[in-house]
């Protein structure tokens, strides 16, 4: 079976920011769950773009987002100091 490592920009593509983009939507549909996943770093870029904003409801609707609507089936990557220089 093929497995994917989504990419920040496709898992934002599920924010709140408005429609994903059709094509991406579909793909996900038609994929298994168990073939997905996301790295660490993934979550640490999107977090990190999360705390850049002002304090306000888009900040506080991704913030929801990030914490229960990322689907629960997502496989995770995890990295350690050996495989990732540090996230600045």
């Amino acid at each position: 079976m093929k497995r994917f490592l989504l990419d920040t920009n496709v898992l934002s593509e599920f924010s709140l920011t408005g429609k994903p983009n059709p094509g991406v939507s579909i793909w996900i549909r038609n994929s298994r769950p168990e073939a997905l996943f996301a790295s660490v770093l993934t979550f640490a870029e999107i977090l990190k773009g999360i705390e850049l904003l002002p304090w306000g409801r888009r900040r506080s609707e991704l913030e929801s987002w990030l914490r229960i609507g990322v689907p629960d089936g997502l496989g995770r990557i995890a990295c350690d100091r050996s495989c990732c220089g540090p996230v600045g």
